[in-house]
């Protein structure tokens, strides 16, 4: 099977229409933005290929779309005659331009968390290179550090990460007004961004390219109806590229590692790779999960360079979508987004232009292969629903983190200094808030996450693009399309019946939940026979597809308890959902007990071992003896041991618990 792979039809059809959404889309985005927030344009009349043929500077405290990635603007900082900070997102991007900056003999400090303060004092050159979240070491430890000027680059980034890197991008907004004059620069602006608060008031240009040719892009659908999976595809492009069918080296640009390590897993497991044909790019808080689940030959791997040997297999996760260089003359890029999960999930207008510019030198860059795996999308929220839901959101973290300093600024006061108790409910409140999107901890001190609004209209909208299934009330069914965010849709619409009961348990819609349950087994039931399907008024499809829809926590009841007891609790949700948890810890309780079959135990000793295995899953409350008749078939008795009578167990046999799903 070739893959990307459709019928003839089907595959013209993708690859004109995703093209097309994709222009459609950079247009839009562009033409409404210059209108909307005044930005200058710079013009290149040369039909240039790098910034630094028609620019010999950046424009000052200004945000700087460049509009393509890969035209040198990072090397016009580097080789510049003036001092430069330049602040990169990400650890590996830093060590990237830094490798880069010595083979072309460039004096350069690279700054990161583990950068020392003797480190940063001695440096005495005038090009530094700081990941976002090291830019405070920079005006502490450089000495007339207002005489450089900073470059943010991958700014877009900052509205990307509002909600997990907050502290990174407020000591960027901290920072950079300290220097001599600044530029944030990306090639990929989200609209959203020019509504953030440091952005409102700055100059803004885009530069307008005279020639900005963009590759087409092949669409490829995962197939759910026909049990296609994204690591099946995924598979067959890789055995293509190690066994030559493709003569060139497959770069695979998915933000999963648990994906990546069980695409892995399956080509050591069948022979058709090793480690020296795999490269995983990832972040190093990675490589210990790696090694232990691959093997201490792997470890995180790095982008190929100029004099490197690239590798045949490439998989890159989010670490390595920006402002890296990979050179790999014959290097093929796929890019993956998996609507299944939202950090999967790739925004088709910001990250797949980014992607798409990583092999600065390939020659297979003309046409890019995009996997997409259909997200769903729930209607029944409008966008002003859920806009509403997070100010609700902010307005109570915002009351929240008022009354609670509050609090404690009157125990301080009254108590002429910070009493115990307030103290550690105070400590307490920031460290159960501190993780909460919503909020912003730093320095002892709370307020609301100034960030979370804009990022999470931003999350909002990647979720609307792409390819979606999309439930239609109207008609009833589960329809696949792009959505209406290009204005235009997937031309060949993938359409198929939903039964009832899935339809009115996503919407919110009374039912005896008996008929939801009912309707799970008989379609969980189906997907494990062998060859039944079921029938709709369009086609026959697979029973896996509609299955895929069951309620998880029916799923984990059907594979744990089974449904005569999910019968017996009487469908109820509540009460199947508490036996199925408590089954799941017997079920580790079980697997951590290794006792010998037809040995005698005393009761203390059983107790103890079950107390231990309590204890190592996080079993609150104190074991009993007779516990053990939740695990083993046994036999009470008593024996004499050193002439004193003790009761005990016999093990008969351990009692078989099923995995869950």
């Amino acid at each position: 099977m070739n893959t990307p792979h459709t019928t003839p039809h089907t595959k013209i059809t993708s690859e004109k229409t995703l093209t097309q959404l994709l222009e459609l889309g950079f247009k839009k985005r562009v033409a409404d933005n210059i209108y909307k927030y005044n930005i200058d344009i710079i013009e290149d009349t040369q039909g240039a290929k790098y910034m630094d043929k028609f620019m010999t500077e950046f424009p000052k405290n200004t945000l700087l779309d460049k509009a393509k990635t890969g035209i040198g603007a990072t090397t016009m900082a580097l080789r510049h005659k003036d001092k430069y900070v330049i602040a990169v997102p990400f650890r590996d991007l830093a060590s990237n331009k830094e490798e880069w900056c010595l083979e072309e003999r460039i004096d350069v400090l690279a700054i990161n968390g583990d950068t020392t303060s003797e480190e940063i004092q001695s440096y005495t050159g005038n090009k530094i290179i700081v990941v976002y979240d090291s830019l405070y070491k920079v005006s502490k430890y450089i000495k007339n550090f207002e005489s450089f000027r900073i470059m943010i680059d991958e700014a877009h980034i900052l509205l990307l990460s509002g909600t997990f890197r907050k502290r990174a991008i407020y000591t960027v907004f901290k920072e950079y007004k300290k220097y001599k004059d600044y530029v944030f620069l990306t090639a990929t602006i989200p609209s959203r961004m020019y509504d953030m608060d440091e952005f409102k008031n700055m100059s803004k240009a885009i530069i307008k390219w005279k020639h900005n040719p963009q590759p087409t892009f092949l669409s490829h659908i995962i197939d759910s109806y026909n049990n296609e999976s994204l690591r099946d595809v995924l598979y067959t492009v890789c055995l293509e590229h190690l066994k030559g069918t493709r003569n060139s080296n497959a770069y695979v640009f998915i933000n999963s590692v648990k994906a990546i390590k069980s695409l892995v897993k399956l080509l050591l497991s069948n022979e058709e790779a090793t480690f020296n044909d795999i490269n995983i790019i990832a972040a190093a808080s990675n490589e210990s999960q790696i090694e232990t689940d691959l093997g201490k030959d792997f470890s995180i791997g790095k982008a190929p360079t100029k004099k490197g040997t690239p590798k045949k297999l490439n998989f890159v996760t989010s670490t390595g979508f920006e402002g890296q260089d990979f050179y790999d003359s014959n290097g093929k890029v796929y890019i993956v987004s998996d609507g299944s999960f939202e950090y999967m999930k790739l925004d088709l207008l910001t990250q797949v232009p980014q992607i798409v510019g990583r092999l600065r030198d390939s020659n297979l860059n003309d046409n890019i292969p995009i996997i997409l795996v259909p997200n769903e999308v729930e209607e029944s929220q409008t966008f002003e629903m859920f806009r509403k839901n997070l100010k609700i959101q902010l307005s109570t973290a915002r009351k929240d983190a008022k009354e609670r300093t509050r609090l404690f600024n009157v125990a301080k006061e009254r108590f002429d200094g910070i009493d115990k108790l307030s103290s550690e409910n105070f400590e307490r409140f920031l460290k159960e808030v501190k993780d909460k999107p919503e909020y912003y901890v730093s320095d002892g001190k709370v307020s609301t996450n100034k960030l979370y609004y804009l990022t999470s209209l931003n999350k909002w909208d990647i979720k609307q693009q792409g390819f979606l299934a999309v439930y239609n009330e109207e008609v009833g069914l589960l329809q696949a399309k792009y959505s209406e965010f290009f204005e235009m849709n997937f031309k060949n619409e993938l359409v198929h019946n939903m039964p009832v009961e899935f339809i009115k348990y996503r919407k919110g819609i009374q039912q005896p939940m008996e008929n939801l349950i009912s309707k799970s087994f008989e379609l969980l039931d189906l997907w494990l026979s062998s060859d039944n399907v079921i029938s709709t008024d369009k086609e026959n499809i697979s029973p896996e597809y509609y299955a895929f829809y069951v309620p998880n926590w029916i799923k984990e009841a059907y594979f744990t308890i089974g449904t005569d007891e999910m019968i017996k609790l009487r469908y109820s949700k509540t009460k199947i959902e508490s036996f199925t948890n408590e089954y799941r810890l017997h079920k580790l309780v079980s697997d951590k007990l290794n006792l010998e079959i037809g040995e005698y135990y005393l009761n203390s000793d059983l107790k103890r071992k079950i107390q231990e295995a309590f204890d190592s899953i996080g079993i609150s409350g104190r074991a009993k003896a007779t516990d053990i008749s939740l695990y083993y078939v046994v036999k009470s008795s008593m024996k004499t041991i050193k002439k004193v009578r003790k009761r005990g167990y016999l093990i008969e046999s351990k009692i078989i618990m099923k995995n869950s799903l």
